[in-house]
């Protein structure tokens, strides 16, 4: 019935122990892109990036992905979205791992992800590290890898921008300054002035 059960780490520091809009917006939009057809996850493999408390992640557990890796670089996060799997008993299809984006070690881009996703991880700087994870988990030769991001703009923090800037992930180079060469598709769902960005 679309029912998930999350703890969240409520005085925690980190901005990961809370569940923000984004994470919100972007479940809505799995759910609702399943329901009528145009989302079939049932065989893929997805990547959640900056998963936090994992709602967007369970929700595609939920909805039937294959098997779906929430990552987080907090220790303490990785405690509390190992929990939220645990209560809503998908531990069959969910794995947690840290991931740092700063940390190219942690990367996995020997995994050939079908969905690459993150919400609400955005506060502050270019966004280039966050895109670099895009494109080292997205790469040109598996063209059907999809990316979400969903974002609510604030203050400085790149929005809208990196949907564009992660399109450099198929069928063009990236630049230096990560501009974007190609976007081919962008959906937007809407809770408080919250976007989810599909992109290519």
């Amino acid at each position: 019935d679309g029912t998930r059960a999350i703890n969240e780490g409520l005085g925690q520091g980190s901005f990961g122990h809370v569940i923000w809009d984004a994470a919100l917006s972007l479940a809505t939009f799995f759910r609702w892109a399943h329901d009528r057809g145009s989302l079939a996850v049932d065989a893929l493999q997805c990547l959640e990036l900056g998963a936090g408390t994992g709602v967007p992640g369970l929700t595609l557990a939920q909805l039937g992905a294959r098997r779906v890796v929430m990552t987080d670089s907090d220790e303490d996060v990785l405690e509390l979205m190992q929990r939220n799997v645990e209560q809503n008993r998908l531990g069959d299809r969910v794995d947690c791992a840290r991931l740092d984006w700063s940390d190219s070690s942690t990367w996995v881009p020997a995994v050939r992800f079908d969905v690459v996703l993150a919400a609400d991880v955005l506060y502050h700087g270019d966004g280039v590290a966050l895109c670099d994870v895009f494109s080292a988990h997205m790469p040109p030769d598996h063209p059907t890898a999809t990316g979400f991001l969903g974002y609510r703009p604030r203050g400085n923090a790149p929005d809208s921008r990196m949907a564009y800037a992660c399109s450099v992930t198929h069928r063009a180079t990236a630049t230096a300054t990560h501009a974007c060469a190609t976007h081919r598709q962008t959906s937007h769902t809407r809770r408080r002035n919250t976007h989810a960005d599909q992109f290519f």
